[in-house]
């Protein structure tokens, strides 16, 4: 029996290409999505100094901080140093942000205080990257990978993340909201850990105000 052959007509060669096109595509962002997933579960420990910024739709210099941040997931330490001083700290259940300018602390829950942010998707460990965001990998010329993380919820504060990873070193975050503000933190080679023998409580002076928030 002769091998049957099918032939497609001129205009369904383009929608074949073009369905061939789309499997890559999703391919692309499935590969992306599953790297970046595989990275941040590894992330259990994170120490470093970081330098943060935040420029307005012009680029202009809005804000500028440093500070250290510590990870021992579930636990962290994200503390601003300069100009205006800042901790905030969790347990894993509990989230407290202390400003000692305003001798204040506000506790609330880790679970609303993170949903919805990129410090979220360091310090939980059940993010669901594909019910939260299309990812893909651009290229560049620098020797770490960047990925992009395009939110899927319309409500969320933000448009899209972007990663700088080297190996199993976080170098970059990046974030542009709805208004093209974009949040830059910047993360050193040299792990900070922050002074203390219990990074992940405060040591309050007295008077101190705390705020159920």
């Amino acid at each position: 029996m002769a091998a049957v052959r099918f032939w497609f007509p001129g205009v369904n060669k383009f929608i074949v290409v073009g369905l061939l096109l789309v499997a890559s595509v999703q391919a692309t962002a499935e590969s992306a999505t599953q790297t970046v997933s595989d990275f941040l579960a590894s992330l259990d420990q994170f120490a470093s100094t970081f330098e943060q910024s935040v420029q307005g739709a012009h680029g202009e210099l809005i804000e500028y901080t440093t500070g250290q941040f510590l990870l021992d997931r579930p636990r962290f330490r994200w503390q601003v140093e300069d100009p205006y001083p800042q901790i905030i700290v969790s347990d894993g259940d509990k989230l407290s942000i202390y400003d000692p300018d305003l001798e204040q602390v506000t506790v609330r829950s880790v679970q609303d205080a993170l949903a919805g942010t990129p410090l979220g998707l360091l310090a939980r460990g059940d993010v669901n990257l594909k019910e939260e965001f299309q990812a893909e990998e651009r290229a560049n010329d620098a020797s770490a990978r960047h990925f992009v993380l395009t939110s899927l919820d319309a409500q969320a504060p933000y448009r899209r993340i972007e990663l700088w990873i080297d190996g199993q070193q976080l170098l970059r975050i990046e974030v542009l909201d709805h208004y093209d503000q974009r949040l830059r933190v910047v993360f050193t080679a040299d792990p900070v850990r922050p002074q203390g023998e219990r990074p992940f409580e405060l040591d309050l002076p007295e008077g101190v105000e705390v705020v159920e928030g």
